[in-house]
């Protein structure tokens, strides 16, 4: 079978799914604070930051820390 028309292919149609037609799957998720990534995890939607964002965060708050104690001798003090 040959087809010389595009307006002669039938187009699939496929039944409307209904309310009732099985069950329904969803995922609580919601986007980490840092970088928009989906979260899954329980612990993940409790910190608003997936694993890595979160373990970044942490890192950068104790370098943050760490500068405050810190003294260059090339700074001028006002």
């Amino acid at each position: 079978m040959s087809i010389t028309n595009l307006n002669d292919i039938e187009p699939l149609s496929y039944p409307d799914p209904g309310p009732d037609d099985g069950e329904v799957f969803q995922i609580k998720a919601r986007r980490c604070k840092r970088c928009g990534g989906l979260l899954t995890s329980a612990q993940a939607l409790h910190d608003g930051y997936g694993p890595c964002c979160l373990r970044k965060l942490k890192q950068e708050a104790r370098d943050r820390e760490e500068l405050k104690n810190q003294f260059s001798l090339f700074e001028k003090e006002d």
